[in-house]
């Protein structure tokens, strides 16, 4: 993992925005053959750990149909390399007032596409490859360590969980000491797009 250190050390040396990351990204390449070794053992996205400082680096396998659960990012901020495969990014909006989650917009993505994540930014990443494991690269800034306040939306059953900072990842599946609180029946859901 040598050379994520040498091309984020650019970073390190001065102020993280999304600017600058998104011409890193626009800029770097990589044999993602590195990581098929690492196996998905879910259904879910495999997260792997690349870099943890001021700002979060991960490298993340989706499986074929894979996808995320519907996620607020609260206060981080982000941006997504497409590695490989096919990504589809479904944005949405939470209108707290009526109640409401809006799907607003589907947008798709190939190898080397970018996806700028802004703050507080609602979304779900979704694998729409249709042979193969898809990988993106995620930087997220200030660090991705601390989830707490962030919201994840589960369409289903109507229910919102509002992370804590012991919680470990955008995902319903994580120990309940993860979330300060679930809300059931919460609210209504909505596709705009």
């Amino acid at each position: 993992m040598q050379y994520f250190k040498e091309l984020f050390q650019k970073v390190d040396n001065g102020s993280v925005n999304l600017e600058t990351v998104e011409q890193l990204l626009s800029d770097f390449n990589l044999d993602v053959a590195m990581f098929d070794e690492y196996k998905n053992e879910t259904d879910e996205y495999l997260r792997i750990p690349i870099y943890e400082g001021n700002y979060s680096v991960y490298v993340m396998k989706w499986p074929m149909n894979g996808k995320s659960t519907i996620h607020e990012h609260r206060n981080i901020s982000g941006v997504i390399k497409v590695l490989r495969g096919k990504i589809q990014e479904n944005s949405f909006l939470y209108d707290g007032v009526l109640n409401k989650l809006v799907l607003k917009e589907k947008l798709n993505y190939s190898t080397g596409s970018i996806i700028i994540e802004e703050v507080n930014a609602i979304h779900q990443v979704i694998n729409v490859s249709e042979h193969e494991d898809a990988l993106t690269l995620h930087v997220y800034f200030p660090s991705a360590r601390n989830l707490e306040g962030s919201r994840l939306f589960n369409v289903q059953d109507k229910k919102i969980g509002v992370l804590n900072e012991k919680a470990s990842s955008f995902n319903w599946s994580q120990p309940a000491f993860g979330f300060s609180e679930i809300i059931i029946k919460s609210f209504d859901y909505v596709e705009e797009c």
